[in-house]
């Protein structure tokens, strides 16, 4: 579900890199996407399940894992402080994720160009070599950071506790559930855990993928590909990793947010001398940040509450306007209840993540606790850095840009690598945070300079993009569209009512804040001051108050103005299109757009407004509230087509990945503006007139309700989701194998009566852990459903290269998979032993896998694989009560261990 952007970026990526694919070639065109050498010679890759003693004790692989990453995060500290001399942190939070990401890309190019192998030995060289880099930046600067520890210790240490209470809450919820797979809310698990365990085999890149032997991934497949280098540098078994790696990732969101949010707050950037502040100023508002981001969820989770309390009720009351009816039932719902104890119905976990109809509309929170490690989920810290980079990039106006080029030229780079970044980890964030990026540049500028000085701008948008091709050029160059893709319009906008279940929270902060931000007046000459209104303030007071001469005063100011700002001529042309637009979507019944497009004026007007001389914050808040107005308008005009495309779900993968990242975005953005708005609102109360005063503790008690009810799905739908799990037995709390289900787990398919004991599988596969080295292809039903029937356990649990998985069709071309998916239906409807040893010699089987599954599904197939045993012409190498594991005699030699490679 993720492959519908291919075709709209691959023409600029092919250009870019020199891949040069195109939508939909023919074969004798198109690029290749098999692995460059045969998987049987492919370096040996096995060492990363080293450590045994922290892979089966949870309690050490827990402390083990946080302290790795929080060595990554120290030494990767000296290298982000010198850019980041206008975070109140200087960039210590922020450099976890850092540590993480720089090491484990310079390994990867390495790796992809050929000079090093995926190994752990490399792995940790690469983190030495980083230690080294910082114990030099350490010297050359240890004045400046021994001094600002001196002074911020208690700053440091209350970040370090921040992250491990994240970490070690999330590890709980993971303990609670730590089931990779279930049939019935599996997700996607099978296909990112194969992925995981396809790019520990693999010794270069792109790696193997173990749901199309002898193919690579075609797939952005970074984020994940991170995971593994953890996995290298800790040796946590991958099951065990799989459950760590979504606390780490929580808990870097967590820093993250707050970083932003606290380097954002506005009393701090208001110190004109720069001169230290204490670090407890703005502690309690910067919390929001991770509230705002990875704790609430949607008013859809209350909303939910609401329509189960309504199912109970009695009163029949039919009105008209929205909501009404459901509300009164609701009520009546309540009452019968409590008189009579009646429970109300199950609450759904699933249902607030699919608010608008055939949409999927998650939110961080929900994500977290489904816990798929999916690219959108891996990419929500990266995309923290990012905006903590925009916040840098917009501060660096109130000191002109200077500090020296290598200093701008360093942080454009970075800028460029963290988009290079999300483009590999999840290439739907490309379009997004790359105009945000320009976007912040220019604002940057546009302050500093008073004018955008157009080729300098040119010149560091150009390297900001060339460093986010070249950083991740490997992956550009081996990343193929397999679909046309393109750009659709949307049939029918979104109800508005339904729009805001999801937003409604961010909405009401974001546009109080845009009315508080446009109602400061602020002067060049220093923050504080009243200053006059705008030249487009003035028009527009003029022309609504003489609307009647309306022609006598655009007649006048085309006269006597001669030389108008940027921002004044933005607003001339921007205001009445605005207007125009807003009606016309009115008339074509698309609310949402109309309801976004003068919020999204307003805050472009802001962002240029020039005699206001805004703190460095209130840009940043501004800048990203503009962001999620645009793109969430822009998913109300327009849609990217894939392979949903012509049916009622033809939207889905749109307002998925866009959502999500409007949700990062906003969430900041309202964590920044929030408390200054509230602060202006209480400030009010004392001096108003009685109406002033009602308002303002209406706005207070709805700011206070939205969030109160943004906690509904957090308390209720975390132990509906946690509860999901297998029926009968469950590993007990503690664990975090995301395997132990398997131990005694049963799950009935394909109908009620045909129970498959998952015990002999999991036996099989740790076997197969244990005992079986390198790439060899292993043939299993593969064809039945892997959401519900398990289809794909073996090369999804092992990373062993599978003949086929899920979702093969949109990573590759159709003839392909069509065929591959041919031969392995005949391999195992054949009756012929003779044609079945030519698919064996013609597909490179190595193994052949008997399980449960496969005899329920193709019982000749097995019979005749017994045949084949009894001939000679297969091995038995692993049998047990329910699983047998031949071998093609030749494919494998054991050696002196006991072990099978490829011979």
């Amino acid at each position: 579900p993720d492959m519908a952007q291919k075709g709209l970026l691959n023409r600029l990526i092919g250009r870019l890199s020199g891949a040069g694919a195109t939508a939909a070639p023919g074969p004798e065109e198109r690029p290749s996407l098999a692995l460059a050498q045969p998987l049987d010679q492919l370096p040996l890759v096995d060492d990363y399940r080293w450590n045994h003693a922290a892979s089966t004790n949870p309690a050490l692989a827990v402390g083990w894992w946080w302290l790795v990453a929080s060595l990554l995060g120290w030494l990767a500290w000296p290298l982000l402080f010198p850019l980041s001399r206008t975070l109140r942190d200087r960039g210590y939070l922020a450099a976890r994720t850092f540590g993480w990401l720089l090491p484990g890309w310079l390994l990867w190019w390495l790796a992809s160009a050929g000079v090093l192998t995926n190994t752990v030995r490399n792995s940790w060289l690469i983190v030495g070599v980083l230690a080294l880099a910082a114990l030099v930046l350490y010297a050359v600067q240890r004045r400046a950071v021994g001094g600002f520890v001196r002074r911020q210790w208690p700053l440091l240490l209350f970040g370090e506790g921040l992250f491990l209470v994240a970490y070690l809450a999330f590890v709980v919820v993971r303990m609670a559930n730590p089931d990779i797979w279930q049939p019935w809310f599996g997700g996607e698990k099978f296909m990112e855990f194969a992925f995981l365990n396809g790019i520990l085999r693999s010794p270069t890149f792109p790696p193997v993928d173990p749901h199309f032997a002898g193919g690579y991934i075609n797939y952005y497949y970074f984020g994940i590909y991170l995971v593994a280098f953890l996995v290298k540098l800790t040796g946590v078994y991958a099951e065990v990793a799989f459950n760590l790696a979504i606390p780490l990732i929580f808990a870097l969101t967590v820093v993250n947010a707050f970083a932003a949010v606290y380097s954002a707050q506005a009393r701090w950037w208001r110190r004109a001398d720069d001169s230290p502040v204490r670090w407890r100023t703005g502690l309690l508002p910067a919390l929001l940040g991770p509230l705002f981001v990875v704790v609430i969820g949607n008013l859809d989770g209350f909303a939910q509450v609401v329509r189960n309390f309504a199912v109970l009720g009695t009163t029949f009351v039919n009105s008209s306007l929205p909501g009404v009816t459901t509300v009164m039932r609701a009520a009546s719902g309540v009452g019968r209840a409590v008189s009579t104890g009646q429970p109300m119905p199950l609450y759904d976990f699933w249902g607030p993540s699919r608010v608008l109809p055939f949409t999927i509309n998650e939110f961080p929170y929900w994500s977290f606790l489904f816990a798929d490690l999916h690219p959108h989920l891996i990419g929500i810290p990266l995309a923290l850095f990012f905006l903590i980079v925009v916040l840098i990039v917009l501060g660096e106006y109130r000191h002109d840009w200077r500090g020296g080029w290598g200093r701008s030229v360093g942080l454009v780079a970075l800028l460029g690598l963290l988009l290079g970044t999300l483009a590999a980890v999840n290439l739907w964030e490309l379009p997004t945070y790359f105009g945000l990026g320009v976007l912040a540049l220019a604002v940057s500028l546009y302050r500093g300079r008073g004018r955008i000085p157009w080729a300098l701008l040119l010149a560091f948008a150009g390297l900001y993009l060339f460093a986010a091709v070249l950083f991740f050029l490997p992956f550009f160059r081996s990343y193929h569209s397999v679909a046309a893709g393109g750009v659709g319009l949307v049939k029918e906008g979104d109800a508005l009512g339904l729009w805001l279940l999801i937003w409604g929270l961010f909405a009401f902060v974001l546009v109080s804040w845009l009315f508080y931000a446009a109602s400061r007046r602020l002067t060049p000459a220093g923050p504080g001051r009243a200053g006059a209104p705008t030249g487009m303030e003035r028009l527009l007071s003029l022309s609504l108050r003489r609307y009647d001469r309306l022609p006598r005063v655009l007649d006048l100011h085309r006269t006597l103005v001669r030389r108008p700002s940027f921002g004044y001529v933005l607003g001339a042309w921007l205001v009445p299109l605005t207007l125009a637009a807003a009606v016309i979507a009115l008339f074509l019944d698309r609310t949402v757009l109309a309801f976004c497009l003068p919020f999204l004026t307003l805050a472009t007007l802001l962002l240029w407004r020039r005699s206001a001389q805004a703190d460095p914050g209130t840009l940043f808040a501004t800048l990203l509230t503009a962001t999620g107005f645009a793109v969430l308008a822009g998913t109300q005009v327009v849609y990217l087509k894939d392979f949903l495309q012509g049916g009622e779900w033809y939207r889905m993968n749109t307002l998925f990945k866009f959502f999500s990242q409007v949700w990062v975005i906003w969430a900041v953005a309202a964590a920044v503006g929030l408390p200054q708005v509230w602060a202006a609102v209480q400030a009010g109360i004392a001096r108003s007139t009685w109406g002033g005063k009602l308002w303002r503790v209406a706005w207070s008690t709805a700011a206070v309700v939205l969030i109160a009810l943004s906690f509904s799905y957090t308390i209720l739908g975390t132990p509906a989701r946690l509860d999901q799990r297998f029926m009968g037995w469950r590993p007990p709390f503690g664990t975090l194998n995301g395997l132990d289900f398997m131990r005694e787990g049963v799950y009935y398919w394909p109908d009620e009566h045909s129970a498959i004991e998952l015990r002999y599988d999991w036996e099989a596969i740790e076997w197969l852990l244990d005992h079986v080295r390198g790439n060899p292809v292993v043939v299993e039903s593969a064809e039945v459903e892997y959401y519900r029937a398990g289809g794909t356990r073996v090369a999804s649990l092992t990373g062993l290269s599978g003949l086929r998985g899920m979702h093969a069709s949109e990573q590759r071309y159709g003839d392909e998979v069509g065929q591959r998916d041919g031969l392995h239906r005949e391999f195992w409807r054949t009756p012929d032993i003779a044609r079945t040893e030519e698919l064996i010699d013609q597909l490179d089987v190595a193994l052949i896998y008997v399980g449960q599954l496969e005899r329920k599904v193709h019982p000749e197939g097995v019979d005749k694989l017994t045949q084949m045993a009894a001939d000679g012409l297969l091995t038995i190498i692993y049998e047990n009560e329910r699983v047998t594991i031949y071998a093609v005699p030749g494919a494998l030699v054991q050696n002196d261990e006991g072990v099978y490679v490829p011979s």
